[in-house]
C-alpha cells in the first residue's frame, strides 16, 4: 500500500471514549446519563422488590441502609483520594449542614418510605406514584430555589404525569390482590410512594445546589450517604442484628447487595446529569422507570396487570415523548 506525503496527517486519528464523550453537547450528556441512571434504578427496584419480605418500618430502614452502603463506600474512597492529592473534603458550614440534611431526607423520607411502599403496594404501582410526586415537587423547588426555567412542553409533560397519577391510583385495589394485604394497607403503600417522591425531589435540589457551589460529587455523596446509614441503627436497636440478618436467604441477600451496587451507579449517574440539566428535566427523564417498574412487577413478581396500569404507564411514556421533543 502506498501513501502520499502528508497522508498520515490527513488520516482520521483514533479517539478514546473520553474524547468522544467530551465532544457531546452538555444536554446530550445529561440525557444519556439520565437514561442510564433510570435503567440502573429500575434494576435496583426489582432487587428491592425481591427483598420486600416484611411490611414494617424496621425492615424498610434495614434494607434502605444496606442499599446506601455501596454509595457511602465509594464516597469514602473518592474522598480519601482527594485527601491524598491535598484537596479539601470539608465544605463550608452551610453546605455541610445541607448535605447532612440531604442524607437524612433522602433516606428517611425517600428510601425508607419507598421500601415500605414496595411491600404494601407493589412495584408496578409504587414506581409511577413515586415519580409523579417527585416531578411535581422538583418543578416547584427547582423554580423557587434554583430558578430553573419551566418551558411549555415541560409543563405539558407534568400535566400528563398528573393524569397518570390519577389513573395509576385506580390500580391500588389490584395491588392489594397480590397478597393478603387489605385495601387500607395498599392505600398506605401508595401514600408512602408519593411521600418518597417528595423526599427524592428535595434531595435532588440539594445536590444540584451543592454542585453549583463547586462542591465535588464525591464530597456530596460521601457525607449524604454516610448519614443515610443511620436508619439501620434504629432498626438494630429495636430487633438486634441477628434477628434482622437471618430474615433473608442467600439469594435474597445477593439481591440486596446487587441493589446497593446498582443504586450507587445510578446515584452517580443522575448526580452528574444534574450538572447539565435542570432538576425537573433530569427527573422527567428518570421517570422512565415507571414503564420498567410496571413491566417487572407484572412479569417477575406476579403483580396483577390491569387496564389502569397499562393506560397509566402509556400516559407516563407520552409525557417523556413530549419532553424529548422539546427544543432549547
Amino acid at each position: 500500500m502506498t501513501t502520499t506525503p502528508g497522508s498520515e496527517e490527513l488520516a482520521p486519528q483514533p479517539e478514546g471514549w473520553r474524547e468522544r464523550w467530551a465532544e457531546l453537547p452538555p444536554t446530550i450528556q445529561g440525557l444519556l446519563l439520565g437514561c442510564f441512571a433510570a435503567l440502573c434504578y429500575s434494576l435496583t427496584n426489582g432487587c428491592l422488590r425481591h427483598v420486600a419480605v416484611r411490611i414494617d418500618l424496621d425492615w424498610a430502614m434495614w434494607v434502605a441502609s444496606w442499599k446506601a452502603m455501596p454509595t457511602a463506600v465509594v464516597g469514602w474512597i473518592l474522598m480519601a483520594s482527594m485527601l491524598r492529592r491535598g484537596e479539601s473534603v470539608i465544605p463550608p458550614r452551610g453546605i455541610l449542614l445541607s448535605l447532612i440534611a440531604n442524607g437524612l431526607l433522602m433516606q428517611f423520607l425517600g428510601n425508607v418510605l419507598f421500601q415500605f411502599a414496595l411491600s404494601r403496594a407493589g412495584l408496578a404501582l409504587s414506581v409511577p406514584l413515586c415519580f409523579a410526586s417527585l416531578i411535581t415537587m422538583s418543578a416547584i423547588l427547582g423554580r423557587v430555589v434554583l430558578h430553573d426555567p419551566l418551558r411549555p412542553r415541560t409543563l405539558i409533560a407534568m400535566g400528563l404525569l398528573m393524569v397518570a397519577v390519577v389513573t395509576l391510583s385506580q390500580g391500588t385495589r389490584a395491588a392489594s390482590m397480590t397478597s393478603a394485604l387489605s385495601w387500607r394497607d395498599a392505600a398506605m403503600g401508595a401514600a408512602a410512594a408519593c411521600g418518597s417522591g417528595i423526599g427524592f425531589s428535595i434531595s435532588g435540589v440539594i445536590v444540584r445546589r451543592s454542585l453549583r457551589h463547586g462542591i465535588s460529587l464525591a464530597v456530596s455523596l460521601g457525607y449524604s450517604s454516610t448519614v443515610a446509614l443511620c436508619p439501620a441503627l434504629i432498626a438494630i436497636s429495636h430487633e438486634g442484628v441477628s434477628s434482622l440478618w437471618h430474615q433473608l436467604d442467600r439469594l435474597e441477600f445477593a439481591s440486596l447487595l446487587t441493589a446497593g451496587v446498582l443504586n450507587a451507579i445510578g446515584f452517580f449517574s443522575v448526580s452528574e446529569a444534574l450538572r447539565h440539566l435542570p432538576v425537573v428535566r433530569a427527573n422527567l427523564i428518570n421517570a422512565s422507570q415507571a414503564a420498567f417498574g410496571g413491566l417487572m412487577g407484572v412479569l417477575l413478581f406476579q403483580e396483577v396487570p390491569t387496564w389502569w396500569l397499562l393506560i397509566g404507564t402509556l400516559i407516563t411514556i407520552s409525557s417523556l415523548v413530549v419532553l424529548g421533543t422539546e427544543r432549547k
